[in-house]
């Protein structure tokens, strides 16, 4: 009995055309749907990139858009610190006023 192996996969075959043949079929099916997996895997990897790459730029204006709202938030508290020292200026300067100024006379 000649019994053959593929030296490839280490398969027993009868030596017939046919048989090789249709194990050449099978290996290159196998190796397609093996591309296809690679690819769709490749296909994957490029989406799973751009959803990184979105997130990211996301979190950078999130990030400008806190800073801008920080600054908002300094500049108003500039601003009630400087309204309040104005408020407390004008304040002296009418109890300064108010001091020197005569009595009113009372109504009769």
């Amino acid at each position: 009995v000649l019994v053959f192996i593929d030296p490839r996969t280490g398969e027993e075959f009868d030596g017939t055309l046919e048989a090789a043949e249709r194990r050449r079929r099978i290996a290159e099916r196998e190796k397609q749907a093996a591309e296809r997996e690679k690819q769709a895997a490749e296909r994957e990897k490029q989406a799973a990139e751009r959803e990184k790459q979105a997130a990211e730029r996301e979190k950078q204006a999130a990030e400008r858009e806190k800073q801008a709202l920080q600054q908002r938030v300094s500049a108003a508290e500039q601003r009630a610190n400087v309204a309040a020292e104005r408020a407390r200026a004008l304040e002296e300067r009418l109890q300064a006023l108010t001091a020197h100024a005569p009595a009113p006379e009372p109504d009769s």
